[in-house]
């Protein structure tokens, strides 16, 4: 059998200041087809950056023949420009045209917004499509926060969700969907018969974690009908809430064995229990001040989580609200993970190693996210080397530049030249930075995926009610224009039943 495989991979905060050129594509990937296999075999890439290990693998322990396309992928941010879109769009069309394969399986995000383009996988789905025609399988492989959408349902035959996140079974269920692709072209699964379904939602990702919480139960469900005969996959999305595109929000795609009406079934029984279970994936945060007053209050390690300032869902990763607080109080000795700031990484290391470090740190990319904080800092440790993305992964790996460690006050920061996702990996025990005895951590980005990183180290889990643009609070994240209306929370008057 011959395959092609290709990747494109972003979720995209239609109102962050950062956007993604071909630069910061390279920073993370950025593979033309001579170097995809070499650079992806073997790889599990857990915690979201799995890319094409396990299509690559699973080919080539079957002894498929592999034709690669394209691989291109950033971390979260802002939108990718129509430059750099148009450049990886014209790469898939160059390598693709003009060769003969028996399916096509693409690892694609499924919330990329692009600078005048709103649903980017749904328009590269398109020109893959029109150039393999209608008779070839194309799969992919979607993040669990997909906003997917009709165009990409109409376009893919085939439409795989994670299971997990934080985002562990990237692998698997590439896997899956080689062992789908094989069903199909050998005759054992008739034309796969899919559907979406979406109720108007919009959902914060704080409680979207598949270990416990209402999307645990989502899965459940999904699972329990992915029992039934004819049905191939149940895919619950939770999307992502701050792609300003139309379909925006948590859907639901099944896929079943040519059986369309069982397929339309499930997915909005799906979608009516999803609008049913709503009210569980929303919450009420306390405010710094009284979170802080608690840590003081209290014995034990205590993390607050800023999942207003979520590197891993397009925040700057540059906000100073916990830190300016814990800086005030008398929470010491305490820990950051991390800030981003690449002035002070250069400050740092010109100083050297037992230098001083002065000046605002923090608080740069935009106005969202807090004013800097002055520090006066002594440089503990410089590093320059990439690091884990998973601590259970040691094949996943991310570019964050240099490295500065300072402490200020009794406060260890670790500063970084470019963005750092650290919730699934420990970056203190990642640089040997010792830790106990510590009375305070600040961790930016997913709070329940920081409570498994963290377990038997801190004692105590908050997310307090900080500002930026990934805040759990929807409604401040920006100026929806785009996505359909009413959708609830933006809208409080929201009615939804399928007839």
């Amino acid at each position: 059998m011959r395959i092609a495989i290709g990747a494109f991979s972003h979720e995209s905060h239609s109102f962050s200041k950062d956007t993604v050129d071909i630069q910061a594509m390279r920073q993370v990937l950025f593979d033309d087809k001579d170097e995809i296999i070499e650079r992806h075999r073997g790889v599990r890439g857990d915690g979201g950056g799995g890319w094409l290990g396990g299509y690559i693998d699973y080919a080539e322990a079957h002894s498929w023949e592999i034709v690669p396309i394209f691989a291109a992928g950033a971390y979260p941010s802002g939108p990718v420009t129509g430059e750099t879109y148009d450049y990886i769009k014209n790469k898939f069309i160059e390598n693709l045209t003009g060769e003969t394969v028996d399916g096509v399986l693409l690892h694609l995000h499924g919330a990329c917004c692009v600078q005048g383009l709103d649903d980017a996988e749904g328009d590269l789905l398109t020109e893959i499509r029109r150039i393999v025609g209608e008779d070839t399988p194309v799969l992919t492989v979607l993040d669990l926060h997909a906003n997917v959408s009709d165009l990409m349902a109409e376009k893919a035959d085939v439409i795989y969700g994670y299971d997990t996140y934080p985002h562990m079974d990237v692998y698997e269920r590439q896997q899956e969907a080689c062992q789908l692709l094989e069903k199909i072209v050998s005759g054992k699964v008739g034309r796969p018969a899919m559907y979406r379904a979406q109720p108007p939602l919009l959902f914060p990702a704080i409680y979207t974690q598949t270990k416990g919480g209402p999307m645990e139960k989502l899965m459940e469900k999904a699972a329990a009908y992915e029992q039934e005969e004819k049905v191939i996959n149940v895919s619950p999305f939770a999307g992502y809430y701050a792609s300003d595109k139309r379909e925006a929000g948590p859907s639901c795609v099944v896929i079943t064995d040519n059986a369309p009406e069982l397929a339309e079934k499930i997915a909005k029984e799906m979608a009516a229990y999803i609008w049913e279970s709503q009210n569980e994936f929303f919450c009420d945060l306390p405010r710094i001040e009284d979170a802080v007053k608690q840590a003081e209050e209290t014995d034990g390690l205590w993390a607050f989580i800023d999942e207003c300032d979520d590197p891993l869902g397009g925040g700057s990763a540059d906000g100073t609200y916990i830190l300016r607080a814990v800086m005030k109080s008398g929470l010491r000795p305490a820990g950051v993970s991390t800030i981003r700031d690449p002035e002070i990484v250069s400050q740092a290391w010109k100083a050297g190693v037992g230098g001083k470090v002065q000046g605002p740190l923090g608080g740069k990319v935009d106005k969202f996210h807090g004013e800097p904080v002055e520090i006066n800092a002594t440089v503990k440790l410089l590093a320059d080397r990439e690091i884990p993305m998973a601590d259970a992964d040691p094949t996943s790996r991310q570019n964050v530049g240099k490295i500065a460690v300072l402490d200020h006050d009794g406060i260890t920061i670790v500063v970084t030249e470019l963005k750092a996702a650290t919730e699934i990996m420990n970056i203190f025990k990642c640089l040997d930075i010792d830790i106990a005895g510590y009375k305070a951590l600040i961790l930016k980005g997913f709070g329940k995926a920081y409570e498994e990183t963290y377990q038997g180290i801190a004692e105590h889990y908050i997310v307090p009610d900080s500002l930026g643009i990934t805040s759990p609070d929807v409604r401040k994240a920006g100026n929806f224009t785009k996505i359909r209306r009413p959708v609830y929370p933006l809208d409080e008057e929201v009615e939804f039943r399928y007839e």
